[in-house]
């Protein structure tokens, strides 16, 4: 059974050295919008909900999010996943996804991300809604 902690704004500092390499592996696979710490500092300010994936007290995952208010639509946007042994982990992270949306009265929930998240992520009912295409200059 894997247990999910909210990561509160003020442990983020305490707990960095064990979370920074979780974001930072994720971020590998980003176009480098964001650093690490510029993650951080949303985290603390509380931008950004942080969740952790715990068994048996080792951390497996490590997933940030965040709220997007629009004009006719609330979205719970997954910013970064990375862990180890994600089906361990992946449907427990849907259930707490899916309450937290809910709780703050969303409408739906996004990930950006490589392709491979849409083969995971396919059986909780996620499609394609855009391709984003990037050149480096």
């Amino acid at each position: 059974m894997v247990d999910i902690t909210a990561i509160k704004p003020q442990e983020i500092e305490q707990q960095w050295d064990t979370i920074k390499p979780f974001i930072s592996r994720a971020l590998e696979h980003s176009l480098k919008e964001y650093s690490a710490d510029d993650l951080k500092h949303k985290m603390i300010k509380g931008e950004y909900l942080l969740l952790g994936f715990y068994d048996g007290g080792k951390i497996l995952a490590i997933v940030s999010a965040e709220l997007l208010t629009y004009p006719r639509k609330k979205i719970v946007n997954i910013v970064t996943a990375a862990g180890s042994n994600m089906d361990s982990w992946l449907d427990e992270w849907w259930n707490a996804i899916t309450v937290l949306a809910k709780e703050q009265g969303a409408d739906e929930i996004t990930v950006s991300g490589r392709v491979g998240w849409l083969k995971a992520l396919k059986k909780y009912g996620f499609k394609r809604q855009y391709t984003v295409l990037a050149v480096k200059l």
